[in-house]
C-alpha cells in the first residue's frame, strides 16, 4: 500500500495538526515520505510530537498557528511551497457544547465565525499561493458535528 501512497519530496501542512484527527493524518503522511508542518497553537505539545515523530524518522516540524486569525494567515507564505493543505482544526469556545437554550447568540456567532468563515478564507489564502507558485496539489478540509 505505501507505494501506492508516495509523498517523497512533497511538503504537506496539517492545520490542527495536534488533534484527534490532524495527528494522525500528519503522522500518516510523514509515513508516505512527506515533510508535514504541523500547524496548531498549543506549542508544547507541538515540540512533544516533533520528538516523537522524530523518533520515526519522520521529517516534520511544528509552527504556531492560529487558524481563527486571518492577520496571521501571511505565515502560509514562508512555508510555500507545499502541496498538501489539510485543515483537520476544530476551534470552538469553551461554552461551545452547552444545550442550545444555554448557549449565547455571540457565542453562536463567534464559533461560526471560527469553523466556517475562517476555513473558507484560509483556503482560500492556500489556494492562492499554490496558484502563484504554480502548485498543482490537494487541499483537504475536514468537518464535522
Amino acid at each position: 500500500m505505501t507505494n501506492l501512497f508516495q509523498l517523497t519530496g512533497k511538503t504537506a501542512i496539517v492545520i490542527g495538526g495536534l488533534g484527534l484527527l490532524g495527528r494522525s493524518l500528519a503522522g500518516a503522511l510523514a509515513d508516505a515520505g512527506a515533510r508535514v508542518v504541523v500547524l496548531d497553537i498549543n506549542d508544547a505539545a507541538g515540540q512533544l510530537f516533533v520528538a516523537e515523530e522524530k523518533k520515526k524518522n519522520h521529517l516534520i516540524e511544528f509552527v504556531h498557528f492560529d487558524s481563527t486569525l486571518p492577520d496571521t494567515y501571511g505565515l502560509l507564505e514562508r512555508l510555500m511551497p507545499f502541496h498538501i493543505v489539510v485543515n483537520a482544526a476544530y476551534p470552538r469556545t469553551s461554552d461551545w457544547s452547552l444545550p442550545f437554550p444555554d448557549a449565547s447568540a455571540l457565542s453562536w456567532e463567534k464559533n461560526v465565525s471560527m469553523q466556517l468563515t475562517a476555513p473558507c478564507v484560509l483556503t482560500t489564502r492556500c489556494a492562492e499561493l499554490m496558484k502563484k507558485n504554480n502548485i498543482k496539489g490537494s487541499i483537504i478540509l475536514l468537518g464535522s458535528t
